[in-house]
């Protein structure tokens, strides 16, 4: 993996949606590493994906007494990974001594969640706030994307992209404002402010958003971007993306999306304006894998950061383990 991928290590991140993991095991990939999810009585078992005797995925086994069977040679794993059983051994030879690497698991809010470093101690990354309020309509989505992990954040909380990979859908480039970013940076995230942008000169904006006061970006360590609008009466409109590496180019991503309720139930709002999202979601999908692929063709990245790129050198920072909490809140002009 990448530099980052041990701070990553280090924290739980989602891995697939409660609804997906059934009666039978599941593989997952995180950080590079195979792994076969399983339901163990009350608990979620993840070890790795692979049968220590000849290399056959347990995901192909089925689960009998809590334990995972492999379909090769029907070898037996409980949820710590320790071999239970070896049919057609001898009785009295023990077969504890066989094991699998086991990863913490859990489930919580929905969702799946594994940690690969089982020695450092955090807590599970909670659902953001506006997925629990009654005030608000929420839905989750999931997708894969092609891309490194900092540049699908960066493409996420990005607005100068917008104008041309959104043409006419979120922004035009014939229009721009003159917009004031108010820069925090935190311990843990950076949070940028737009102001002085009423409206967004896209479809979206004009047919589905109310008049705007402002806007936040936040990156939020290891792996979530979140985006904010807000108008007179406060915030109507919230997506908190879990961007989860499957490998240094391949993307899991889980967005929780909420809009505030108002006189049209929320299913109803979100069949009129999820089109339009797919659209833009598609769109940012085929950008960032022509992006990935014309690295991979010149073998590796080279890129400008200009004063226009807020928020790419702070998750960098982030990412890489750096304290960036000392740097004083800013604001500077940018043109969108």
């Amino acid at each position: 993996m990448n530099l980052y991928s041990e701070v990553l290590k280090m924290n739980w991140l989602p891995v697939c949606k409660s609804c997906e993991l059934k009666k039978k095991p599941l593989h997952i990939k995180l950080l590079d590493e195979e792994i076969v999810l399983f339901r163990n009585g009350q608990n979620i078992s993840a070890l790795r994906d692979r049968c220590p005797h000849r290399n056959v995925p347990l995901s192909k086994g089925r689960i009998i007494n809590n334990c995972i069977q492999c379909p090769y040679h029907g070898w037996k794993f409980d949820g710590l990974g320790i071999c239970r059983e070896t049919p057609g051994a001898n009785p009295v030879e023990p077969c504890q001594s066989y094991k699998i690497p086991a990863f913490k698991a859990q489930e919580e809010a929905g969702l799946i969640w594994v940690k690969l470093d089982s020695t450092s101690v955090t807590d599970i990354l909670k659902p953001p706030v506006h997925a629990l309020n009654k005030d608000f309509s929420t839905q989750i989505w999931t997708t894969s994307i092609k891309g490194s992990l900092i540049n699908a954040l960066e493409n996420f909380l990005d607005g100068t992209h917008t104008h041309f990979v959104h043409s006419g859908l979120v922004r035009s480039e014939k229009d721009r404002k003159t917009i004031t970013a108010e820069i925090t940076p935190r311990a843990d995230r950076v949070e940028i402010i737009y102001k002085n942008e009423s409206s967004q000169n896209g479809i979206i904006s004009k047919f589905f958003e109310p008049e705007r006061y402002e806007s936040k970006a936040s990156f939020i360590t290891p792996c979530i971007a979140e985006l904010e609008y807000t108008d007179k009466n406060g915030a109507y409109f919230m997506v908190s993306a879990y961007l989860v590496p499957e490998t240094n180019t391949e993307l899991k991503v889980f967005a929780i999306i909420s809009h505030r309720n108002s006189f049209i139930p929320g299913f109803l709002k979100h069949m009129v304006i999820n089109p339009f999202f797919r659209t833009v979601l598609r769109q940012d999908k085929k950008i960032l894998g022509i992006q990935q692929d014309c690295i991979d063709r010149f073998g590796g990245e080279n890129f400008i950061v200009t004063k226009q790129d807020l928020m790419r050198p702070y998750i960098h920072k982030l990412l890489s383990g750096e304290d960036i909490s000392p740097i004083p809140k800013f604001s500077t002009l940018i043109y969108l």
